[in-house]
């Protein structure tokens, strides 16, 4: 969208919930938000064991987002999930990090990730092999 800023927060994913989230240049106002790590009641929320581990479940930006004006596409690359070092702390698959997310740019419905079409795992460093699976995108909307 012409008069749209994307952002989010980059970095370590320690002690983090990544997001992404839409503002309008002219007065800064927020006009939707993404959760990489779902909230309470957000499709991928139950894909995490512990509700707890969702409060710090990493999933800030990994690299810079894409945008595809011909589709009026926001490609969110969504790191990965902490802690990264022992993922039998955060059971399950941790939609949606480790991702690349396809978002509506002016709707914020996500249109998939790359968790779902191909496979790509859901851990980064395990002591027995990755878990991976395919999980089909349900298209969610940001709070």
């Amino acid at each position: 969208m012409a008069n749209l800023i994307y952002i989010g927060p980059a970095g370590a994913e320690t002690a983090a919930q990544g997001w992404v989230g839409a503002f309008r240049i002219t007065d800064g106002e927020q006009v939707w938000r993404f959760n990489i790590v779902p909230d309470d009641g957000e499709p991928g929320a139950d894909t995490w064991g512990r509700i707890l581990r969702r409060k710090h479940g990493g999933g800030n930006l990994w690299t810079p987002m894409s945008f595809d004006e011909k589709r009026n596409l926001l490609y969110v690359p969504g790191g990965n999930a902490a802690p990264d070092l022992y993922d039998d702390d955060r059971p399950g698959d941790n939609l949606y990090t480790n991702s690349l997310i396809a978002l509506d740019a002016a709707t914020v419905i996500s249109l998939g990730t790359a968790n779902s079409y191909p496979t790509m795992c859901t851990t980064t460093i395990s002591r027995t092999l990755p878990r991976c699976s395919r999980q089909p995108s349900a298209g969610r909307r940001a709070m």
